[in-house]
């Protein structure tokens, strides 16, 4: 049990531990108070030396506007805070400038180092490559691998790995070329005109003598379809690597054109034309009869209407465009004859106008085509007119006057 004095005493402990808090809490906020207004003084008064260095010394941009927006701001921060920033700064720049006057120092050092004892070596690339270019002379640098541990087997492996070898496109390109077809490279003479191998680079580069005969057999250029077309047809294509003298006769020609499409099909292969366009392009070789042949033909009537139109389509004319030259073909052809038969009594001027009519011709253009070659009516001269006149004639080609065809001509016009 505890006695008044204990009790009083514990009072005032309680007291006291109560009031020293307040005290504490009281006292620090005095204490903090004055250290802000304090700060803020100082700010005031070192914020134009904090600009002052930010103007003059060399920072970065990026790391200058960041230090200038901690003075811009309208409570900027304590100058404390500022000055370590902008030491830190200063210690960075610093660092990083000894550390840029120090890197060409070292790089002079280590140049140095490098003329004394040369220890660079070239890669395996440059070895071989100045070997291949020049083997004697730069032999020497294969002791470059062997310092970095080449082996002579691996030097030997790369001598071989680094030999010229086609790719896969220019082998198929080859094969298209007829390089691998024996028969093939001595029926053209592909191998024709080849250069002497030391005579040229090709070793330079790793190309072996057989992979630059091959390249050479592939290099050629063959003749286009035209020119092998204007072969057959002059008679001068055949498999013989001489030129043939062109036939003269027609079995002579049978003969050539047999050897021509022989040796077309083998220009086929030649030049890689696929097998579906062969007989299409074969068929091409031959003209198609010009549009005045045609009319020809047709005039004496040697074709019929089909094969007309089969060969106006095989020069391109084709629907409405095709129809309508063979309807001008046979109205072109027909009028004039018409109208020889008719001045001769052989038919009547309305036969004329119905076989014209009946072809397609517009009854109109009918007239207006008969009257460009048919006179109006008109009164017969008198027998002495005519007499006359064809004596007048006569006398004119006895004086030389006129030639005898013009005036055989022109009695002809009078009906004698």
């Amino acid at each position: 049990m505890t006695t008044p004095a204990e009790r009083f005493k514990g009072w005032i402990d309680n007291l006291a531990d109560s009031w020293k808090d307040r005290l504490r809490g009281w006292m620090a906020s005095w204490v903090m108070k004055g250290v802000e207004i304090l700060l803020s003084s100082l700010e005031e008064e070192a914020k134009p030396g904090a600009q002052d260095f930010l103007d003059r010394f060399p920072i970065h941009p990026a790391i200058k506007g960041e230090l200038q927006a901690f003075l811009d701001k309208e409570r900027p921060v304590h100058i404390p805070v500022f000055a370590s920033m902008a030491i830190g700064v200063v210690i960075g720049s610093l660092i990083g400038t000894f550390m840029g006057w120090a890197a060409p120092v070292a790089s002079w050092t280590s140049y140095q180092g490098q003329k004394l004892i040369h220890s660079f070596r070239l890669d395996p690339m440059a070895t071989i490559t100045s070997w291949r270019r020049d083997p004697a002379k730069y032999e020497k640098f294969f002791e470059d691998l062997r310092d970095q541990g080449w082996t002579d087997d691996r030097i030997e492996a790369l001598k071989f790995y680094t030999l010229f070898i086609p790719t896969a496109d220019e082998q198929t390109h080859w094969l298209a070329r007829e390089v691998y077809e024996p028969e093939m490279v001595a029926r053209y003479g592909l191998d024709s005109e080849l250069p002497v191998y030391e005579e040229t680079d090709f070793s330079k580069i790793g190309v072996s003598p057989e992979q630059m005969r091959n390249k050479w057999l592939a290099h050629w250029e063959h003749a286009s379809y035209m020119q092998v077309r204007e072969m057959l047809r002059r008679g001068v294509l055949s498999l013989d690597k001489t030129m043939p003298s062109p036939p003269t006769t027609e079995a002579g020609w049978k003969t050539r054109d047999a050897e021509g499409f022989k040796a077309m099909y083998d220009w086929y292969r030649l030049v890689e034309i696929p097998p579906f366009w062969r007989d299409r392009l074969t068929e091409m070789i031959w003209e198609v009869p010009t549009r005045v042949d045609v009319r020809r033909f047709w005039d004496m009537r040697t074709i019929d209407e089909e094969r007309l139109r089969s060969i106006y389509h095989a020069r391109g004319y084709h629907g409405k465009d095709l129809d309508d030259y063979v309807l001008w073909t046979k109205v072109y052809v027909a009028f004039p004859d018409l109208m020889a038969r008719f001045k001769n009594g052989w038919i009547t001027e309305d036969e004329v106008r119905s076989e014209l009519t009946g072809l397609g011709m517009p009854s109109e253009r009918v007239e207006e085509m008969i009257q460009t070659k048919i006179k109006t009516v008109a009164p017969e001269r008198v027998a002495a007119e005519k007499t006359a006149t064809a004596t007048e004639i006569m006398k004119a080609v006895k004086k030389g006057l006129i030639v005898w065809d013009a005036g055989i001509e022109r009695l002809g016009r009078m009906g004698y």
